[in-house]
């Protein structure tokens, strides 16, 4: 009987060394998958500030291009209106000029400075 029972001893030590292996084996297969998902999210992540950096990069571009032309047209527009003084006419009962002096207010140079300062601070 006492052979028995050391046989029986035994054999439960061994199931719960192996239960405790399975354990630890779950954990680190946990562990695994965890960090696997991690770096994923990682990775997308500084690919999407990538991203952003360059729409931000192209967005400020954009906006030298705006300053240019917005300049072109405010000398445009002082131009015509002189011209229209000299003649003696009113330049805002012109429509194309009407038009593009509310193009001026609507997109203001302040406007899009504030903006472009915005994109600026994103980078």
């Amino acid at each position: 009987m006492n052979t028995t029972k050391t046989v029986y001893n035994r054999l439960f030590n061994k199931k719960t060394e192996l239960e405790t292996h399975k354990i630890e084996l779950g954990l680190i297969q946990d562990i695994k998958k965890n960090a696997d998902n991690t770096e994923k999210a990682a990775k997308k992540f500084v690919s999407s500030r990538s991203k952003i950096k360059a729409e931000v990069k192209k967005a400020i571009d954009v906006a030298e291009v705006f300053t240019v032309e917005n300049a072109k047209l405010r000398k445009s527009l002082e131009s015509f209106k002189k011209t229209a003084e000299d003649l003696g006419l009113n330049a805002r009962d012109n429509e194309v000029y009407s038009d593009a002096d509310a193009l001026l207010t609507k997109y203001s140079e302040t406007f899009i400075n504030q903006i472009k300062r915005q994109y600026k601070n994103l980078q």
